[in-house]
């Protein structure tokens, strides 16, 4: 089954510690999507599969969050994912307000994919 994967790039705030910021990343604002958009649900428009927020190679203050997602590339757009479900959530909201406090978020990418190909490891 292909996926949609979305980016969305991230630069901190001057003044921000990487180490609050990932803190925050990793024990709120991922396991609130990871919850809030697992699915299938009554509400789904599209549900997600993964997410990974990687550190740019130069620096770190810059990073990217990716999210991996069951569903069209439409229901992923949007700053607040806000497509992805019928129905919004106060807490999704606040999450993000408070993610803008610490960086400022590109506006997403999102790809469709074409085609993956697992590749085994040596045994």
């Amino acid at each position: 089954m292909s996926h949609t994967i979305r980016h969305d790039a991230i630069a901190l705030h001057a003044g921000v510690d990487s180490a609050v910021f990932e803190s925050f990343m990793t024990g709120e604002l991922m396991p609130h999507l990871a919850e809030r958009f697992k699915g299938p649900t009554r509400t789904s428009r599209a549900d997600l599969k993964a997410l990974s927020l990687q550190r740019g190679p130069q620096t770190a203050r810059r990073f990217l969050l990716v999210t991996v997602w069951d569903g069209a590339a439409a229901s992923v757009a949007g700053g607040a994912f806000e497509n992805a479900r019928t129905n919004a959530v106060a807490r999704t909201d606040a999450l993000l307000k408070k993610l803008d406090g610490f960086a400022k978020r590109s506006a997403e990418k999102v790809f469709a994919e074409v085609v993956r190909i697992e590749v085994p490891t040596n045994v």
